[in-house]
């Protein structure tokens, strides 16, 4: 399947950080993130830098590029590819058997199934909506003043959920602080907000007819507990792939560069 030595870079461009793997073959050599700023060629140039310094690369060395992701147009490569198609390449590889995957990120949560073969049956993205999103999760952590790095140990701390009434970000937001005025537990907040985020993502997972179990990839699935509240809320068993989540759908990426 692979060309012998052959060397591939994997881009994600999403809406809050860029995402580089580099591959030999299926052997993973590097990866690298950073936040998205105003100076986008810089931060790109500087993310791809340091994946080659990582994987004791030089440029010429690479056969191929392959971009995904929200801005995959934004950047120099060989190919585009759509991110449900990597996030079904990656999984196949990384976890044989895998049936369905949902991707939980900054703004948009992708659903895709796939085939006894191991290629993409179908695929599904929410509408996009910041209350239901990793962002909207930022912001409040940010706004109760709990570091993202507890956001785990703090939402497993919680009795009593939040239930969110508002979809919309602005009236959640508002809502949010509401209940902060109101005396309401950070701890419940933060619980609150990622059964929405589960709730939201279930639905996605509905609409994919998925079954028996699902793989879980994202920035949101970095959080060790929302597979946890997932499964509580779909039913099914809910886990990350083996591999950071940040990087599923520019691994996926970088194995169709393989290829």
């Amino acid at each position: 399947m692979f060309a012998k030595h052959s060397i591939s870079v994997g881009i994600d461009i999403g809406t809050r950080f860029v995402k580089i793997c580099i591959a030999e073959g299926a052997n993973i050599l590097a990866t690298q993130m950073s936040a998205i700023d105003r100076d986008f060629d810089r931060v790109i140039a500087e993310t791809f830098n340091a994946a080659l310094k990582a994987a004791a690369l030089k440029e010429k060395q690479v056969t191929a590029r392959v971009a995904t992701g929200f801005g995959a147009d934004l950047v120099r490569a060989n190919s585009i590819m759509s991110e449900a198609r990597c996030l079904a390449r990656a999984a196949a590889e990384l976890a044989p058997g895998t049936r369905a995957v949902v991707d939980v990120g900054a703004l948009f949560i992708n659903g895709v199934s796939i085939d006894e073969n191991g290629r993409l049956e179908d695929a599904v993205k929410n509408d996009t909506c910041a209350s239901g999103s990793g962002k909207f999760l930022e912001m409040i952590s940010e706004a109760l003043d709990i570091p993202l790095s507890e956001i785990s140990e703090t939402a497993a701390r919680s009795s009593s959920p939040y239930s969110l009434a508002s979809t919309c970000a602005v009236f959640a937001e508002s809502e949010i602080i509401t209940q902060v005025n109101a005396g309401r537990s950070g701890e419940d907040l933060i619980a609150g907000i990622l059964n929405s985020i589960a709730a939201k993502t279930a639905t996605l997972a509905g609409r994919l007819n998925a079954s028996g179990s699902l793989a879980v990839t994202g920035g949101v699935a970095a959080f060790p507990v929302f597979p946890v509240i997932l499964q509580s809320v779909t039913g099914m068993m809910a886990s990350p792939l083996p591999l950071d989540p940040f990087f599923c759908a520019a691994y996926g990426a970088a194995l169709y560069g393989a290829r």
